[in-house]
C-alpha cells in the first residue's frame, strides 16, 4: 500500500501539475478525496478486466498473482475495466499519465456515484469529473461509459 505521497511521486510531472490544481478546487468545493492508484502493471490491469467477465476462482487467482486481495462474488458481479490497456501503466519516464481516486463520505471511502455530499444538486463524483476537466485532464467520469474515479493527461 502506497501512501498518498508515494503515489503523487508515481505521477508524471505534467500530471503532478494537473492534479495539485485539482486538488485545490476539490477541496475548495466539499468534496474530500484520496488517490486510489496511480502506477498500475499489466497484471493488476489483467485481473481488473477479468473481474465480471471470468468465474470468481479464476479471477482471484489473477488478483493474487497481482498481488491484489481476493473478492467476492458480489464484488465480482460488475466489470471494473473496459479495456487491457491503461494510462497508468509507466510512461517512459517511468510515471503514470493517469490517476484514480476514491472519494470520502464521513472520513471513508465510497464509491457511490450519485452520493452529493456538498448538497449543490450535482452528483459528487460528477462534480470531481467536471473539476477534473475544468484544470485540464481528461476525466472519465465524462465518458460515455464513465470512469468516475479516473483522471489522465489528454493525448
Amino acid at each position: 500500500m502506497y501512501t498518498q505521497d508515494e503515489m503523487f511521486k508515481q505521477m508524471d510531472d505534467a500530471l503532478q501539475t494537473l492534479y495539485e490544481q485539482f486538488y485545490i478546487r476539490m477541496y475548495s468545493a466539499g468534496l474530500p478525496f484520496e488517490l486510489n492508484e496511480v502506477l498500475r502493471t499489466r497484471q493488476v490491469q489483467e485481473a481488473y478486466y477479468a473481474q465480471g467477465r471470468l468465474k470468481l476462482s479464476e479471477v482471484n487467482r489473477l488478483r493474487k498473482l497481482a498481488g491484489l486481495w481476493s473478492i467476492s462474488d458480489d464484488e465480482n458481479a460488475y466489470n471494473v475495466t473496459w479495456t487491457k490497456t491503461s494510462r497508468h501503466f509507466a510512461n517512459s519516464n517511468g510515471k503514470a499519465n493517469a490517476f484514480d481516486i476514491r472519494l470520502l463520505k464521513f472520513n471513508k471511502p465510497h464509491w457511490q456515484t450519485k452520493w452529493d455530499g456538498n448538497k449543490n444538486s450535482i452528483p459528487d463524483y460528477l462534480e470531481a469529473a467536471k473539476i477534473g476537466a475544468s484544470v485540464g485532464l481528461v476525466a472519465g467520469g465524462l465518458w460515455n461509459k464513465p470512469d468516475y474515479p479516473h483522471f489522465q493527461l489528454g493525448e
